[in-house]
């Protein structure tokens, strides 16, 4: 699900809500939803929400997902912000350093506002 939200200070940006079992063989960033809003244009600020995802994709999954996105035209003009649950905190850090390492700009946070504030920056 997408919705748009416009933050305190009048800054614009989406939200994609994900849920259900986590693919075996592709992430998050795959998810036709946020490839979608990726290809539609240069500078989005998407909040992704991945609380209600069971299951997690492996550091292996996470490189995957980095090197097919990566090539994506503008991806770096793009500011993601992933809304984690805290228990999953060490597993994110890592697919953070990963997609980080290959141009990906994504943070992972463990509080909504945290997330959008860093989205308004």
């Amino acid at each position: 699900m997408v919705v748009n939200i416009v933050d305190p200070e009048g800054k614009e940006f989406q939200k994609v809500v994900l849920s259900g079992k986590a693919p075996d063989d592709t992430g998050w960033l795959l998810h036709h939803e946020i490839l979608e809003i990726l290809r539609s244009g240069t500078g989005k600020r998407l909040l992704i929400d991945i609380t209600a995802v069971q299951g997690r994709s492996s550091i292996v999954d996470a490189i995957y997902q980095a090197e097919s996105v990566r090539t994506e035209h503008h991806i770096q003009s793009h500011r993601l912000a992933v809304l984690e649950l805290l228990e999953n905190q060490s597993n994110a850090r890592d697919e953070e350093v990963v997609l980080a390492n290959r141009g990906i700009p994504v943070r992972f946070f463990f509080t909504e506002a945290g997330a959008m504030k860093w989205l308004g920056e």
